[in-house]
């Protein structure tokens, strides 16, 4: 689903593909120089990663444009055959 907002407060888990982001300023810089580079390097995070940093204060803003989600139990994994 494509969202380009921020993280809905329900989000499930999953991925999101990071769009923009600020750290709050008195966060170890270790945090923000680890997450640029996944960030930047990967583009998607867990949303439960994201979720935490966002309601730590770690993050002061997030947006994501896209998220694979699941809001139910998984029991099946299902790949096209290509």
């Amino acid at each position: 689903m494509a969202i380009n907002v921020t993280l809905p407060e329900d989000i499930g888990t999953g991925f999101a593909e990071v769009w923009d982001w600020e750290f709050a300023a008195n966060c170890h810089p270790v945090i923000p120089a680890w997450l640029v580079r996944h960030f930047k390097k990967k583009g998607w995070a867990s949303t439960a990663l994201l979720t935490y940093l966002v309601e730590t204060g770690i993050l002061k803003s997030l947006k994501v444009c896209e998220a694979i989600l699941s809001f139910g139990k998984h029991t099946d994994i299902w790949l096209p055959e290509s």
